[in-house]
């Protein structure tokens, strides 16, 4: 992840901020040959600019996909505080680097990510305010959902469902008009 877009964090010092594994396990990706996609990575390289980024990780393939709903997977044992500081760190990043982005001051898209912890799902939301540029992660929600049966996964499946149409409704839309902006105003300067 591209330490810049990482807000800092009051109870963290940077040293361990930057030690932190600042991944998640898993995220919603729209592939580098969906037509918006592969439209946004042929106008960015047609731009005048050298940011050819979609999205805010640093690695050569992530960096080009647009990548959205994260998930941290983690074993009913493990830490869990740890799990909300990732995804917390993941989705603030991802918000920062949208932010970095949208000179128009479009509205940003709610962000939603996911822990799951041994059979049970939790979902957080991410807000970036533009009133005043804060970012705030709410959750976990009320509503666990799980993956410990049948119906408990069918459950988690619909949920995601859900927010795929979610994602191709609304945060496509934003997430084209914020990146064409940019390079329209890159290619002017």
């Amino acid at each position: 992840m591209q330490l810049e877009y990482v807000p800092s964090a009051p109870l963290m010092s940077a040293e361990a901020l930057r030690n932190l594994r600042m991944t998640v396990d898993s995220a919603l990706g729209v592939p580098i040959d969906h037509p918006l996609v592969s439209e946004l990575r042929e106008y960015s390289l047609s731009s005048a600019t050298s940011d050819q980024a979609l999205s805010h990780m640093n690695d050569t393939y992530t960096s080009k996909v647009l990548l959205v709903c994260p998930v941290v997977v983690k074993a009913p044992s493990d830490s869990h505080e740890e799990a909300e500081i990732r995804l917390s760190a993941w989705l603030a990043a991802h918000s920062a680097f949208l932010s970095s982005k949208n000179a128009s001051r479009t509205p940003l898209p709610l962000q939603i990510g996911w822990i799951a912890r041994g059979f049970r799902w939790s979902f957080y939301i991410c807000h970036h305010s533009q009133v005043d540029g804060s970012i705030e992660i709410w959750g976990p929600s009320p509503v666990i959902i799980g993956t410990d049966g049948h119906c408990a996964a069918m459950a988690v499946l619909s949920v995601l469902r859900a927010q795929l149409r979610w994602v191709t409704d609304r945060h496509l839309p934003v997430f084209e008009d914020i990146i064409r902006t940019h390079y329209e105003r890159n290619a002017l300067a």
